[in-house]
Parts: C-alpha cells; structure tokens; sequence
C-alpha cells in the first residue's frame, strides 16, 4: 500500500500570510509505502519508503520527483517562479528550498493578466504583490475531482484515484472514468445512492440513475506539473466512440498507454459493486424465479458494532480455485436478500489476459455457509475476545476492528479481521492481533501464523505448517456420521440403492458442512453427485444436486 504526502496547510500554525499560503507553502511530497503483510514490532507500519525526502528500502522502487502539487486533497492557487523560493522540507535547524520547473501554469507575464487573475479570485495581491514576476505561473484547479470534469464532463468519475510510482521515478494518478446513460433501450435502471454506505465514502457516480455503465476510460495524471492523459479503454463502448467524433484529439488509444503503467490498472471497485448489486437479482435463470424475486442476493450488511470498519469489496493476492498462481483480484462475497447466510462470492481478475473476467463461486443452495455478519456475531460473543475488548476500552484505548476478509482456502473458507488499538491521546491506529475464524471457531493471535496454528490445533488438524508428520495411512473421522471415503462407490443398477446411497451421503456432507470440514464436504458431495448421474441414465430424467463448483457471471 502506498499512500501520497500532500500539503495540508490547515495543519500548519505558521502558514498565515498571503506570501506563506500562496507562494512558500505550495506542494507535498513524496510517499510512505508499506508492505500489506508485515508490520513493525510495536504494531506500527513497517514503512519500505519513508522520510522526507522519500527514501526506498527493500525493493521499493526509487522516487527521482517526489513534489506532489495536484492531488486528491481539495486546493487553492498557488504563485509558482515568484521571488521567494518554495518550501520543500526541513533539514535540521535550517529548510530546504525548490522552484517549480513546469511549464504547464498559467503566465503572470502582464498586467493585465494579472488583473484578470486578481478579478477572477478576488485577490487584489495578485495585481499588487512584489512576488509576482514576468516568469510567475499561476496553478489551481490542482484537485482532481475538480480538475478532471473541466475537460470531460460527459464522464463520471471513481472516487478512488491511486497513485503509482512511474519507472522513471515520477508520481502519478491513475484515475478511472466511465460513460454511463438512463436511456440505454430496454436497460434496467440503478441508482448510485445504492452504493453509499454509512462511514465510507459517497459514491463519485453522482446522484442521477442510470442504465449504462462502462469504464471506458484511464485516465493518467502527473502529480507535478498537472498534465491529463485520456486513453479510451473500452474500444467497443459506443458512448466513447461517439465522445472521440466530437474530440478527436481528446482520447489516446489504449495501444498507446504506457507500458509500464499497464501493470498497475485494476478493476475499479465502483463499478464492481454496481456489477455485483445488479447480478444480485440477475443471476437466476428461471424467468419464475425472476418475476417473483424468489432468489435475491445482495452485499453483506455494514458493521455490527462501531468499533468494527464497513463491509467493502476488497483487493487481495491469492489463487483462485483451480488456478496454480496468484493473482490480484477483487472479491465482493454475496448473501441471500434479507438472510445473513453466504451464497456466492464473486471474483474480478486484475492480471494480464485476464483483466475484466468476473467469476461467480457459487454455495449449494441446501447448505448454510456463515456471512460476514454470522462471523462478526461469533467474534463478538467469544468471551477471551470480548474480555480484552473491553479492558482495553477501559484503559483509555479505542479498539478498531477492521475490515472483515473472506477467503477461500482450498475446499474451505477463512475469516481474517485484524484488530488495532488508539490511544485516546493520540490518532495513530497500532496493529494488536489478527482474528482467523471458521464457522465453527474463532481464535487470535500476534501474527497470522500464530493464529492459524491456534486454529488448526482447536479443530484437531495439529499445530500447522511446521508439525511432526503424522505415521502414514488415513486418519478416521470419528462418530457415526464417518464417511466410506472417496474410494467408495455408489451401487449400480439398482434404483431404490442409489436413491439411498445418494440421501445418506448427502446427510453426511451436510453434517461435515456443520462441523467446519469442507475437504469431507466436497468429498460427500462429489458421491452424490455420481449417484445421482447413475439415476440420471436409469430413468433417463433430469436430478439436480448440490454443487460448489464455479460458474462464470455473463
């Protein structure tokens, strides 16, 4: 994660004046950036690029232009190549000085454009000061979501702008912008209030329905000198196709987008969560089903309790099923309307040939698979958990919760949710623990590892990555529900048998489902579903069953 230092100068007790607010204090600088899986021994940000000037370590890569003066922070104008020199950083007892070499501001080369300027802000020191110099530029519009619908405002615009190190060292945003329209024929209308959640962010697709949406184009920004590149990034969107017959010059080809950039483009979670809101009720195939919203889906509910962070679709690295490597993805999971239980999770790829594929990972229907919201129950009602939640609270510290991660792990899910710690004195969050949970337990420890070996030793399976192998030879399931294995073979010919066979296992998957077991769950399912395609050639008719394996989303 990397996160850019833009100038605050509210912040700043000694930025008063018109020459400090306008001429000194003009620009941020450079980013801190830290590793997602590790942190420091007190709990702090292990930052890879700190300090000021920003300096790599451990691989990150180098910053060679690390003055931030266009960002996301809203800004005022500023007076660049005026007398006085900028203030870059301190160094010791003393600070250190820049001068903006851009050519991309505007000229403050005559009197009357200076006037102009001092009308246009109602500043009269624009037209008066001493500062100001034939070779003076005038920068504002410096906030991308107010610099960017100044050229394109047939577009909207993600409210998560990301910044990426250049392979030259230099800072830039990678904004995404979409076309969108109410009067697609025969389109089904959303309205993007859906998307607002209490504690995050409002959405930055404005307030008017739609139904048309397409991220048609990336927009590339220099964080120093301000300059737009707007590349067409969806060839067959119609409403772009359109825009570049108006602006010809406007739009880049996606061929022409930088390469070095191209490894840094990401689905963007704005029209992923429009995405997953809309297939909630479009994923049935039944036109019944459809008509009577017998089968809704949604997103799992915002936060159980104000310690803990909203749900969001979020980005992680790892494989997915059936895939040997990871990659970055996307995953939002998905919960039957009105029920807390989980019935789907839904993946958008990020990596190469990849980009853009949506994968739908489907629960059967007759099982129950614990929501977000069933695990954040659980946290909360574990008494050694709750117990430290609240001395902790007690101690003068808030407890912050964050978001709740669902993984898939082979044939089974994680929870992850880390825990941090604020002084009430202070705003600086400090990680404590890391909460893993299954359906059937919840445990925490100082690390991952540690909690995962917890995990495994409280469900029977041994300490984990590092335990003494276990002597050869299958290892039983205890109690009557014990499974004849993957070996075992369904009876052939015999209908009334395989009607049986098929009920049994079906019980005992759903048994193993209860107690956390989705290696024996898949297992039992995978009998049953032999079985049932003997039936199927018996008397030739048609016996759906259970299945968790994927099925791609239109």
């Amino acid at each position: 994660m990397l996160s850019v230092r833009e100038l605050d100068l509210s912040k700043n007790p000694s930025a008063t004046g018109w020459v400090n607010q306008r001429v000194t204090f003009t620009h941020g600088i450079g980013v801190a950036m830290v590793p997602v899986n590790e942190v420091a021994t007190q709990g702090q940000p292990r930052l890879i690029i700190r300090d000021l000037p920003p300096v790599s370590s451990q691989g990150a890569p180098p910053i060679t232009e690390p003055r931030v003066y266009f960002g996301e922070r809203e800004s005022s104008y500023v007076v660049v190549g005026a007398q006085q020199d900028e203030f870059d950083y301190p160094v010791g007892e003393s600070d250190q000085t820049t001068r903006w070499t851009g050519t991309t501001g505007i000229r403050l080369d005559t009197t009357l454009s200076r006037l102009l300027y001092a009308l246009r802000f109602r500043d009269f020191d624009l037209l008066i000061s001493p500062q100001i110099t034939n070779n003076s530029q005038l920068l504002f519009h410096r906030s991308l979501a107010d610099r960017l619908p100044r050229i394109a405002p047939f577009l909207l615009y993600d409210k998560d702008p990301y910044v990426v190190i250049r392979g030259d060292g230099r800072l830039v945003y990678i904004q995404d912008a979409y076309t969108a329209t109410n009067r697609f024929p025969h389109g089904q209308g959303f309205n993007p209030s859906e998307l607002n959640t209490p504690g995050v962010a409002p959405t930055g697709l404005g307030e008017r329905s739609f139904n048309y949406l397409r991220n048609s184009v990336k927009v590339v920004v220099d964080a120093y000198d301000g300059t737009m590149t707007f590349y067409a990034n969806d060839p067959d969107d119609a409403l772009i196709r359109a825009w570049q017959g108006v602006f010809p010059t406007l739009f880049q080809p996606m061929s022409d987008f930088p390469t070095d950039l191209r490894p840094h483009l990401r689905v963007p979670e704005e029209l992923f969560n429009v995405q997953t809101r809309v297939y909630g009720r479009y994923h049935v195939q039944n036109a019944d089903t459809f008509y009577d919203q017998a089968d809704l889906w949604t997103v799992p509910l915002a936060q159980t309790t104000e310690s803990s962070l909203p749900s969001e679709a979020y980005y992680v690295i790892m494989s997915l099923p059936e895939e040997v490597d990871p990659e970055f993805l996307l995953l939002q999971p998905m919960i039957p309307k009105d029920r807390p239980n989980m019935i789907a999770w839904v993946a958008a790829r990020n990596d190469g040939d990849s980009y853009g594929q949506t994968l739908v990972y489907r629960f059967p229907t007759e099982t129950s698979v614990f929501g977000p919201a069933q695990i954040e129950a659980s946290i909360d009602a574990d008494p050694e958990i709750s117990a430290q939640f609240t001395l902790w609270s007690q101690a003068g510290s808030n407890v912050i919760r964050g978001n709740l991660i669902v993984v898939p792990v082979g044939d089974s899910l994680i929870y992850l949710q880390p825990v941090y710690l604020q002084a009430t004195s202070s705003k600086f969050p400090a990680f404590q623990k890391i909460i893993v949970a299954s359906p059937t337990t919840v445990v925490w420890g100082d690390t991952l590892r540690q909690a995962l070996d917890q995990l495994l030793r409280d469900q029977g399976g041994g300490p984990g990555p590092t335990p003494t192998p276990p002597p050869p030879g299958p290892t039983p399931t205890p109690g009557p529900t014990e499974s004849p294995g993957p070996g075992a073979s369904p009876p052939s010919g015999d209908v009334a048998a395989l009607v049986e066979y098929a009920n049994l296992h079906f019980e005992l998957a759903q048994q193993a489902l209860r107690d956390g077991d989705f290696a024996r769950y898949g297992r039992e399912i995978e009998l049953v579903q032999e079985a049932l395609g003997q039936l199927e050639e018996l008397v030739g008719g048609s016996s759906p069953g259970p299945s968790a394996a994927p099925s791609a989303a239109p």
